[in-house]
């Protein structure tokens, strides 16, 4: 019986095994190997990775003095330094105030649009939102007497990343607000029974049961937004195409031009070894938690 249970269940996910190592495996490790050599075909070693992390585009430390652009390794940490805090607040808050008042469902259900918005649509959305001429951002900064950013937001190098992260929260935070609703629906109503028993007020309750409770969820959501934010491509590319000037250049973009318009194939497998590599960090702490 045991010999048939375990042969039934290899012809079962030996289709996805093979779907998996066609199109998954495969390509991974044909592209780190082609990153160790040149574009004629010649063994170059770590000269791939060595180019990498001496390109401006990567990573231009400079760009902290004479501004901007920073880099594309830069300006991902930039964007997971500001998106990330942002969409974890505010898919808590939201989470928090909708849950049991009159109507918060539908409110929620407009929150989350911004999830079923694809990447590309968010693209052409920045364009218009923060257009001098027709942007809503720009007019409102313009009524608030804020003159500098009465403008057309990523047109100008200082702006133009910012412009995107901000959008990226609204993409963003229709996920972070729906992991913390779930996660609200599994703390048991008799804690908060006996803390107000105790003589707990609000804030009391959510310091002390509340958010503890959620931290599990909070590790989820650090790590699925991290990796979002690494492989982030098509908003940019559809919004500024890493302009002006490199100032919105991210490292999944920077792997496709270099691949696919400068034909540096070498380099760009470098790029995106680079890249896998660093989004394996937080693949690796997830299984390990999960695993603990």
């Amino acid at each position: 019986m045991k010999k048939r249970i375990s042969r039934d269940t290899v012809i079962l996910i030996a289709p996805s095994l093979i779907l998996v190592a066609v199109f998954l495996v495969y390509p991974m490790f044909s592209s780190i190997g082609m990153s160790f050599f040149s574009d004629s075909n010649e063994f170059a070693g770590l000269k791939n990775y060595i180019d990498v992390f001496q390109d401006s585009r990567i990573i231009n430390l400079r760009g902290f003095i004479d501004g901007p652009p920073f880099g594309a390794l830069i300006h991902n940490l930039i964007w997971i330094v500001i998106h990330l805090p942002m969409t974890i607040f505010l898919g808590l808050i939201f989470a928090l105030l909708f849950r049991n008042i009159p109507g918060g469902g539908i409110i929620q259900s407009i929150i989350f649009m911004g999830m079923v918005v694809p990447m590309v649509i968010g693209g052409v959305i920045v364009r218009f939102m923060f257009s001098k001429n027709a942007g809503m951002i720009s007019h409102f900064m313009g009524f608030l007497g804020i003159d500098l950013l009465n403008t057309t937001w990523i047109a100008h190098p200082g702006t133009a990343l910012i412009a995107l992260i901000l959008i990226s929260v609204w993409l963003w935070t229709g996920y972070c607000m729906i992991v913390y609703l779930a996660a609200l629906t599994t703390i048991p109503v008799s804690y908060y029974e006996a803390a107000r028993i105790d003589g707990a007020n609000k804030w009391q309750q959510f310091k002390n049961i509340t958010f503890p409770m959620l931290m599990s969820a909070t590790g989820v959501i650090i790590v699925m937004t991290i990796l979002w934010e690494l492989k982030l491509f098509d908003l940019v590319y559809a919004s500024t195409g890493g302009g002006p000037g490199g100032a919105t250049n991210v490292m999944a973009l920077e792997m496709y031009l270099t691949s696919f318009k400068f034909l540096e194939y070498g380099k760009g497998t470098a790029i995106a070894t680079i890249l896998t590599l660093i989004t394996a960090v937080p693949i690796a702490f997830s299984v390990r938690k999960g695993l603990d």
